[in-house]
């Protein structure tokens, strides 16, 4: 599917209910997945930015709505910061049907490459469930100072590695957070816990495969989380 394939399926009047939205991904997906599942959604949501770019904040919060994702308001932004809340009928009823395990590593993936590519920087998100209010509240963090856009591969992956590290420096780790009264629960994932989980060491760009990665800002990009892996074992 590409950008081509989504404008033709909005011009149909062919419409999904929620319990099919919800019986993939907090049903099958979660089972299918267990405890990779956060980490898994984060990198297809960015995956699904990359497939579906836009151009404007006006088009990310039309794709939320038109994905089923929720709607989404801009909160606050800083040169390094952005937050975001996502709230609407689909979302409440999530929170409210998985109590403690519902899941918007998806949404928070995508929010966060649409906003890389948007800026040319790197950019990683969290989210935040507020069960009091029934809306899901994202923290983007980003660094004008660390482009996407350079030339070399392994100053790239440097880059994006350093990032990380600061922000799993500044942003608390996933946690379930004690509330004051059984109405104020929230809880928060912090992706860049998996995401410092990768080994780059073993990471290799193959020659012949440089030329079919993603674009950003009219250059390419090369993404160390998306690079094909390669260990010198042999199969058996």
């Amino acid at each position: 599917m590409d950008i081509n394939d989504y404008d033709k399926i909005l011009q149909t009047n062919f419409q999904v209910n929620s319990f099919a939205l919800e019986l993939l991904r907090d049903g099958l997906l979660s089972n299918l997945l267990q405890e990779d599942y956060p980490h898994i959604l984060y990198w297809a949501g960015k995956e699904i930015a990359r497939q579906f770019p836009t151009d404007t904040l006006d088009d990310v919060k039309e794709f939320f709505i038109n994905a089923g994702f929720g709607e989404l308001t801009i909160i606050s932004q800083d040169s390094k910061n952005q937050r975001w809340q996502l709230k609407g009928d689909l979302v409440q009823q999530r929170i409210h049907l998985n109590k403690q395990t519902t899941d918007f590593s998806l949404e928070a993936g995508f929010l966060a490459q649409q906003l890389e590519t948007q800026t040319g920087a790197i950019a990683e998100a969290t989210f935040k469930l507020n069960r009091k209010n029934n809306d899901v509240s994202f923290e983007v963090v980003t660094d004008l100072d660390q482009l996407v856009d350079v030339e070399d591969i392994q100053a790239r992956v440097a880059s994006r590695e350093a990032f990380l590290k600061k922000t799993h420096d500044t942003v608390e780790k996933a946690s379930i957070i004690t509330a004051r009264s059984e109405d104020d629960i929230s809880k928060e994932q912090s992706i860049t816990d998996s995401l410092l989980a990768f080994n780059f060491d073993d990471t290799v760009l193959p020659q012949d495969e440089q030329n079919n990665l993603s674009a950003l800002s009219g250059n390419e990009e090369i993404d160390p989380f998306n690079v094909p892996t390669h260990h010198n074992k042999p199969l058996k």
